[in-house]
């Protein structure tokens, strides 16, 4: 069975450069550049992964952690965040996360802890 991932990134550029890396690593991807459009998207299709931006539009990489973490039928979906240097472990969340990247990610590392998270 595929893994369904999606990437929520507003950095158009960064999320078409981590759909691709995915997708040709056999993930079935989708994305949203805003929060907002992410939580819609996240309670139709309910992925196994989020690669999730801190940084967001609209609503914040932190209140879709919590939204995931607080809904019993999405609290299962693994939650890889990846955020800029400057971005600090925010200590509310932190715990209910799976996995933290720094940006610049590399290919094979964004496709080894998607796989290791999903058990691919």
């Amino acid at each position: 069975m595929t893994q369904r991932i999606m990437v929520i990134e507003d950095d158009h550029n960064l999320n078409e450069l981590f759909v691709r890396f995915l997708e040709k690593a056999d993930f079935q991807v989708q994305s949203a550049e805003n929060g907002r459009d992410a939580l819609d998207i996240i309670e139709d299709t309910i992925p196994d992964l989020l690669v999730l931006d801190m940084n967001l539009p609209e609503v914040s990489g932190s209140e879709i952690v919590e939204y995931v973490r607080a809904n019993a039928h999405l609290e299962h979906i693994k939650i890889l965040v990846v955020s800029s240097t400057d971005t600090a472990p925010d200590e509310d969340i932190d715990h209910l996360v799976d996995m933290r990247l720094t940006k610049p990610v590399h290919k094979q590392q964004l496709i080894d802890c998607v796989g290791s998270l999903v058990g691919a």
